[in-house]
């Protein structure tokens, strides 16, 4: 997904910035809001350059609040149309129908009432026509669930350490029979109590003791 459509897509608070242009341009970047206090202090971070890796220069257009409930925790976006500037012996058709790059991240937003499962049907078919020689035989394209991915996903070059979803079911299973462990063990206390209790109330009745000595009150 180019980054000019992650901010339309994703629903990150954009501080400042416009979501359609902030990363329209090359040499474009939209920053994480506790990243730019770390680069800028608190002055506003909008207009500013900052410089990476090889002398590149990045204006900012943006200050973003990444969540922390999300597998993509960022400092800074940068603007898709950059990257070709670092190749330019590739063409435009090799840039953008290379397949074999595994350096990004890709992400579909299906539309309502799409069945995944019959879209993944049409993936083979969509191998075979637009990739290249051998590409049916060795590539397999598959659809994963977004909200699945913290805590079922484990592939290559994942955006952050995800948990491990047969852990939590096993702590909650864990949990559930403490609880219920500790609510049979009330109910036991609690009857043996009463049992008590009640002997000792026929105790006092049968030698005469007034309802204000039972230490609360007695329905005869």
């Amino acid at each position: 997904m180019p980054t000019k459509v992650f901010l339309k897509c994703f629903h990150f608070h954009l501080v400042h910035g416009d979501r359609r242009t902030a990363l329209k341009e090359p040499n474009t970047a939209v920053v994480e809001e506790q990243t730019a206090k770390k680069y800028f202090g608190s002055d506003s971070p909008l207009g500013k350059r900052i410089r990476f890796g090889n002398d590149e220069e990045y204006e900012i257009t943006g200050l973003v609040r990444s969540p922390e409930n999300s597998h993509l925790k960022i400092n800074f976006l940068f603007s898709y149309s950059t990257y070709p500037k670092f190749w330019p012996e590739m063409t435009s058709k090799d840039w953008e129908e290379n397949w074999g790059w595994y350096d990004f991240y890709n992400y579909i937003q299906l539309k309502p009432g799409t069945d995944p499962t019959e879209l993944e049907e049409k993936f083979p078919q969509f191998i075979a026509k637009h990739g290249h020689a051998g590409d049916s035989a060795n590539m397999k394209l598959s659809l994963q669930h977004l909200p699945d991915i913290h805590l079922y996903s484990d592939l290559i070059q994942e955006a952050r350490v995800n948990g491990n979803g047969q852990s939590v079911y096993f702590l909650m299973i864990i949990a559930l029979a403490i609880l219920v462990i500790a609510w049979v063990n009330y109910i036991n206390l609690a009857t043996a109590r009463a049992v008590e209790r009640a002997k000792e109330v026929g105790v006092r009745k049968s030698i005469g003791a007034m309802r204000i000595q039972f230490g609360g009150t007695i329905h005869s």
